[in-house]
């Protein structure tokens, strides 16, 4: 993906790593291998590309990775063990890369609670829905629009550095 990238728009300037997400579900009905599975895809997917779209964003002189984790990489709630186990490994590879290639490429995570895709839609009933949205600050669920302007705002290219 990076190489074609590369080969038809002639550099990566930025890579967002959203691809995500595991169902929830009880502990004691919980394997390793739903683990090891959520981990492939939540973490080792993104690290893959991430490697292989380093070099290029070293070159291009304003590279930047965003990372979108979730809120519940940060706080617990039941039935979330894998998700919530995850998205937290993704949110600390985030401060680790941001550690290892600053200032050179910025890093940073975007941590959205329940945003309102089509699988939310497909599995909220009204009355978790209207729970929800009491609980939010903005008495609304966020929307694939709200993370994707947080990702334009956080990929914006920095100016080119000179050293």
């Amino acid at each position: 993906m990076v190489e074609r990238t590369v080969a038809e728009l002639g550099r990566v300037d930025i890579v967002v790593n959203n691809a995500g997400g595991a169902s929830p579900g009880a502990f004691l009905e919980t394997t390793a291998a739903d683990l090891e599975e959520a981990f492939r895809f939540n973490v080792t997917a993104g690290f893959e590309l991430t490697k292989h779209a380093v070099p290029h964003l070293l070159a291009s002189g304003r590279g930047s990775i965003i990372n979108v984790t979730s809120v519940f990489g940060r706080i617990a709630g039941r039935g979330l063990l894998v998700y919530g186990t995850v998205k937290a490994a993704l949110v600390h590879m985030t401060r680790l890369l941001a550690a290892d290639l600053s200032p050179r490429v910025r890093v940073n995570a975007i941590a959205p609670g329940i945003i309102e895709t089509d699988a939310l839609k497909a599995a909220l009933t009204n009355q978790i829905r209207v729970r929800v949205v009491e609980a939010t600050p903005l008495r609304r669920l966020g929307t694939v629009e709200d993370v994707a302007a947080a990702a334009a705002v956080c990929g914006w290219p920095h100016p080119q550095r000179t050293t």
